[in-house]
């Protein structure tokens, strides 16, 4: 099992970061997704692909909340928003 780093992102963070169209070609916790606009924003970082295409992030809902793997889905249902953007790090 690959140990996961804490990740701390902002949306103005994503300097180092090129946005791409999805996580399909993304190594795992080489990404990161805005969900939302404006100051409604919530940052994830790509978790993986499931067998059954389902998209997987690491999301932390705030200081007080325990990090997740969740769907992508269900982090913007979460979150109301459809609206995504995605990243890859620069190396």
């Amino acid at each position: 099992m690959k140990r996961i780093k804490k990740i701390y992102l902002i949306s103005s963070d994503l300097n180092n970061y090129t946005e791409v169209e999805n996580f399909d070609n993304v190594p795992f916790g080489k990404g990161a997704a805005v969900i939302g606009e404006g100051m409604q924003q919530h940052v994830v970082a790509n978790y993986g692909k499931s067998k059954d295409g389902t998209v997987y992030v690491f999301s932390k809902g705030g200081k007080n909340f325990k990090p997740e793997v969740l769907p992508l889905k269900q982090v913007q249902k979460q979150y109301g928003s459809t609206k995504v953007k995605f990243y890859q790090r620069n190396e």
